[in-house]
């Protein structure tokens, strides 16, 4: 019992990481996207 809860915890912990690291990737593309329009 206490193994599978810890295992759902840890897929939400990852799925919330992707999230993130989507949301870091968009945030990256938008800053070259103004630096490239800046240039």
């Amino acid at each position: 019992m206490k193994e599978t809860k810890k295992k759902v915890v840890n897929i939400q912990e990852y799925k919330e990481k992707r999230k993130q690291k989507e949301v870091d990737r968009n945030e990256l593309i938008a800053l070259i996207k103004q630096i490239a329009t800046l240039k």
